[in-house]
């Protein structure tokens, strides 16, 4: 899957069905997991050839930016367009969007080759002031030329800005938007010693579409060293770390209730209903890949699949009996 950089514009394209009515740009809902029988049980969906069709859709784009060495600040744009008449003032769009400051967010909306409305956004973060909103905005067939506007609000502080007035129609198209700063904090090693580590009714998929694993693992008042596995048949084990070991490289963060990797051209996603870590994290996630595991009786903890398996390594240096 390609990672999605926000330092391109991004473009959402809304069919205009009638401007009097009042909508929002759809959400795509987050998928939740099916409550599990019980506690260290898997599920497999399998179809007549015996391969698992289940998916989740539960990886995320925004790998690169985790592990990236420098620490960068986003903004999300809450807007809503309204329409101001002398009896009412109404919202006919509630768009969103997110850009890495400097950048431009853009919107259009029409029905046909030309858009009916564009807008674009380039929020930038000014030091002890708040944030400096530059805005152009352009309505066809009714504005020749697109408006400019350069606006300086607060955090969180929502700002009117008037964009269109029609007098034939007593009414005005306004912008009510309110920046919202999102400082994206490097993932870095777990600090302290890590004798607690939980998946609770979770699910783990690679490259989206291939289910590994579904239920509880957790480890709590280890003693030695936490380490776990993913074994995938056809492809070797990956046995993780949140600190380096030997011949391990950082190919994943963990933080809250999700966990992503991504080695090579494989991408993991291990989803949790509660927070995996005893910290929230973000956390790095060390990795080392063995392609010619064979499955042996090694195992202390762990969830079979059609798969293979996943497991939890607790004893000193136990990532060594993979090797």
């Amino acid at each position: 899957m390609k990672t999605i950089s926000l330092k391109r514009p991004l473009i959402i394209f809304v069919w205009l069905f009638a401007i009097s009515i009042s909508f929002g740009l759809p959400q795509e809902k987050p998928t939740t997991a099916k409550k599990a029988t019980e506690e260290k049980t898997v599920t497999i969906v399998k179809d007549q050839s015996g391969a698992i069709t289940e998916s989740t859709r539960s990886t995320y784009s925004d790998l690169d930016e985790d592990l990236s060495p420098e620490p960068r600040t986003d903004i999300w744009l809450k807007i809503k367009l309204l329409e101001i008449r002398p009896s009412e003032t109404r919202a006919i769009l509630s768009p969103e969007g997110r850009v890495e400051t400097g950048q431009t967010w853009s919107f259009l909306m029409g029905s046909g080759k030309t858009p009916s409305i564009s807008l674009n956004i380039t929020p930038n973060v000014i030091e002890n002031k708040g944030v400096q909103l530059k805005i152009t905005f352009k309505k066809e067939p009714e504005m020749n030329e697109p408006v400019e506007r350069t606006i300086l609000t607060g955090n969180l502080q929502q700002a009117l800005i008037e964009l269109f007035e029609n007098k034939s129609a007593n009414s005005k198209l306004a912008m009510a938007i309110t920046p919202i700063i999102d400082v994206k904090l490097l993932a870095k090693e777990y600090p302290g010693v890590l004798n607690e580590i939980q998946f609770v009714k979770s699910i783990l998929t690679m490259n989206e579409d291939k289910l590994l694993a579904r239920g509880g693992l957790s480890v709590k008042n280890a003693m030695g060293e936490i380490f776990p596995y993913i074994y995938v048949q056809g492809k070797g084990i990956y046995v993780l770390s949140f600190k380096p070991f030997e011949g391990a490289e950082p190919r994943g963060v963990v933080k809250g209730d999700k966990m992503k990797i991504k080695f090579g051209e494989d991408e993991f996603s291990w989803l949790s209903q509660q927070p995996i870590l005893p910290s929230e994290g973000p956390w790095l996630v060390w990795v080392r890949f063995n392609p010619h595991f064979q499955s042996v009786g090694v195992v202390r903890e762990y969830l079979e699949t059609k798969n293979g398996f996943v497991g939890i390594g607790l004893e000193k240096d136990s990532w060594r009996k993979f090797f």
